[in-house]
């Protein structure tokens, strides 16, 4: 009788217990849950990024605990590019409250700030240009602003912000500017403190110190 052999597929989700803080490589190819000593944890990495962030604590006697972590391996977003982002805000708002989108990107050598061409409301805004050559594709981290409103992400952007990379809103642009950071893996959202993500211009304050 012929023996089939059959190759070993990948699974889009995994699901780990961990025997030990060194968990290895991701074992799937979206994202894997770890139940731990201190919680159940998302992993995901993609190029450029990766993360370990806790999802629900509890304790779990007998597994090893894990640290929440960011890894982005090009470093932390200068504090210039961001001013940037919030004079652009501002610009943009000028005549009336709209929003804006900028998207970060790396080339390799540095981050890339870019302005996609976009639509613009006082509660919305989207790019034009979605496809694989466009700054939407190429960023690794994507910010948008709410003029006047405090930076907290609506329903809107959760049924918008899809694929895996960093989401950044800016809010308040005019009196104390706040920033609020979280990580979208293919629509589960985890916030982390914008100092794991850039460097933060003093006028800019951060709504997530602590996680």
């Amino acid at each position: 009788m012929p023996i089939i052999l059959q190759n070993a597929m990948t699974p889009i989700v995994a699901y780990r217990i961990a025997q030990s803080m060194d968990l290895g490589p991701i074992q799937a190819s979206s994202y894997e849950y770890v139940l731990s000593g201190n919680g159940v944890f998302l992993r995901a990495s993609r190029t450029g990024l990766a993360i370990t962030l806790p999802i629900a604590a509890c304790e779990v006697r007998n597994l090893s605990p894990l640290e929440p972590k960011l890894e982005l391996e090009y470093g932390s977003v200068p504090s210039h590019l961001l001013a940037r982002i919030l004079h652009l805000a501002r610009k943009a708002a000028a005549e009336e409250p709209c929003e804006a989108l900028f998207h970060l990107s790396h080339t390799g050598a540095e981050w890339q700030l870019e302005v996609p061409p976009q639509v613009q409301t006082k509660g919305s805004v989207e790019p034009l240009d979605s496809g694989p050559e466009s700054s939407y594709a190429r960023a690794l981290i994507e910010i948008h602003s709410h003029h006047q409103m405090p930076a907290k992400f609506s329903s809107i952007d959760d049924q918008e912000e899809r694929g895996f990379r960093i989401f950044g809103v800016i809010g308040c642009i005019w009196e104390r500017p706040q920033i609020r950071f979280r990580v979208g893996i293919f629509g589960q959202f985890i916030e982390v403190p914008a100092r794991w993500v850039c460097e933060m211009p003093t006028e800019i304050h951060d709504c997530i110190e602590e996680i």
